[in-house]
């Protein structure tokens, strides 16, 4: 008994694991798309990685965070260690629809009405010159900071950040490639 509880456990964990970073690609409007890499950490944080695509071929990218299951606040300041050196991201405080709306189909739906002490998320601008460093990157760690904790450290699981480097080059014209939703019947 005790050996097929200790691999029920070993299967969770390494399905977990394994298999937890989520792609989307999504039209947002008829001019944009999103393309998006998410994935859950220690099962309570969310963090998502947005290349926001627009037809005149620029490109707004963002990183989505927030904490399931926990009460303290997050900080407007994060930043992103790549390689060793540390990258500050822009916050972003007036929250328009492109932000809450765009890559938000990985996101359990509890998280948007703010069930079981969910945090709001919070919005952290990537400069393009720090994309350019992501594309390149063999470590990536998210650094965030609460009001009771700071410089909190995430490290990127590998199998994640070489999702994240697929959805950075994408641009508008790609989302007919990846977008296949099914017709109702």
């Amino acid at each position: 008994m005790k050996r097929i509880l200790m691999l029920v456990i070993l299967l969770c964990i390494i399905s977990s694991t394994c298999f937890a970073a989520k792609l989307a690609y999504e039209p947002e409007s008829p001019t944009s798309a999103s393309f998006s890499a998410t994935d859950e950490y220690m099962p309570f944080i969310f963090i998502t990685f947005v290349n926001y695509a627009k037809s005149d071929e620029n490109s707004d990218y963002w990183v989505r965070f927030t904490i399931t299951e926990d009460y303290t606040k997050i900080l407007y300041n994060a930043a992103l260690n790549i390689d060793g050196t540390i990258y500050d991201l822009h916050p972003v405080y007036n929250i328009e629809s492109k932000y809450y709306y765009a890559a938000s189909s990985n996101i359990p739906n509890h998280i948007f009405t703010n069930m079981h002490g969910t945090q709001p998320f919070r919005y952290y601008v990537i400069p393009l010159a720090v994309v350019n460093k992501l594309k390149t990157a063999k470590k990536i760690t998210f650094i965030y900071n609460r009001v009771d904790k700071l410089n909190l450290q995430v490290p990127l699981y590998d199998n994640y950040v070489e999702k994240i480097k697929s959805i950075l080059d994408l641009k508008y014209a790609d989302l007919g490639t990846y977008f296949h939703p099914s017709s109702a019947d």
